[in-house]
């Protein structure tokens, strides 16, 4: 890991070389000049100063080409745990993928590998809902609800109010505005029609609605605000 300013200006192949500059240097504006690709101001060059001062009291190490565990935590002895499963029959290590043994019953296997040794597990597992049913526990909800899920129908979990706000993060975070710690109020006059069709929008909204009237304590941290409410 290379230590970068706070400015990402530059391309990465000139901006990992900024921080490790000597800010005391009696040349440093002139280095400085030659990575920024420009002559910098003298305010420009107190701004690089400061940033690097910053990195010199956080007691990084900024001369370093890189940056591993040990800058930040120099008492602390390392070691490695590499854990990894298999879908299909691994052609490296011989290990089989995910294998029905019986109706919702799977095994799987799982590699523990370090330097002082290496392991394999299988797990059995079964299933808690029928296959299909299965599969949608890893599906986004509101990507269920705008292919056309019945959300009235499916019985409502009070962990959909932490998923929904975070699929709403993702899925349309230049709508959200955080008006607290608390309280995420979306605008849907800013959602781009690219990014969800207006269709799409119209079910978002009812849904989005649904819930807040169904659920008003799961959901107190929502504010809606449609284009309609404009005046």
């Amino acid at each position: 890991m290379a230590v970068f300013t706070s400015k990402f200006d530059l391309p990465y192949q000139r901006e990992q070389y900024v921080m490790g500059l000597d800010r005391n240097a009696t040349d440093f504006q002139q280095k400085l000049e030659a990575l920024l690709g420009y002559a910098p101001d003298l305010a420009t060059v107190r701004q690089y100063r400061k940033m690097i001062r910053e990195g010199d009291d956080a007691a990084l190490n900024l001369r370093k080409p890189t940056l591993v565990a040990d800058d930040f935590f120099p008492e602390k002895r390392w070691d490695v745990l590499a854990i990894s499963g298999y879908m299909r029959p691994d052609p490296y290590s011989g290990a089989p993928g995910v294998e029905q043994v019986g109706p919702g019953v799977y095994r799987a296997t799982v590699r523990l590998a370090s330097p002082r040794g290496d392991k394999r597990i299988t797990f059995t597992l079964r299933l808690g809902e029928t296959f299909d049913q299965s599969r949608l526990v890893f599906s986004p909800l509101l990507n269920r609800f705008l292919a056309g899920e019945d959300y009235e129908m499916r019985p409502v979990k009070i962990s959909d109010s932490g998923r929904i706000r975070n699929e709403l993060q993702t899925l349309c975070a230049q709508a959200l505005q955080f008006v607290n710690s608390t309280t995420i109020r979306v605008h849907f006059d800013r959602i781009p029609p690219e990014v969800i069709s207006p269709t799409h929008q119209t079910k978002l909204l009812e849904v989005l609605r649904w819930y807040k009237r169904r659920h008003p304590i799961w959901f107190s941290w929502l504010e809606i605000v449609d284009p309609g409410a404009r005046g």
